[in-house]
């Protein structure tokens, strides 16, 4: 299995990325970089990347990857301003599953 977590920094990607990786055999977790750097044949690999948008990494660039590279898995996370709790969002990224909100913009075309 291949997923990719994508989220604003503070987010909580991190603690995601090894949580996950921890639960799926033989998986490797790679972490920064650009999009695609780690890429190749592993049975599990999860894959973390921070939207950075003063440093070039935008939904851009992450359209772009996405375009080139499948993953069977898209998480994207940021954080609720109004209460500063994390907010999970499905795998589509189109649903913010913490208060049934139909609010997050997809990250994949």
């Amino acid at each position: 299995m291949k997923i990719l977590i994508l989220g604003l920094g503070k987010s909580g990607t991190t603690a995601m990325v090894y949580k996950t990786a921890g639960g799926l055999p033989n998986c490797r977790a790679f972490s920064g970089g650009v999009p695609g750097k780690y890429v190749g044949n592993y049975e599990n690999a999860v894959y973390k990347h921070t939207y950075e948008a003063r440093k070039g990494k935008d939904f851009d660039l992450y359209r772009e990857h996405l375009r080139r590279e499948s993953y069977d898995r898209r998480i994207w996370m940021a954080r609720d301003l109004e209460t500063q709790q994390s907010v999970e969002c499905s795998t589509d990224g189109t649903r913010d599953m913490s208060a049934g909100r139909n609010n997050t913009v997809p990250i994949s075309t």
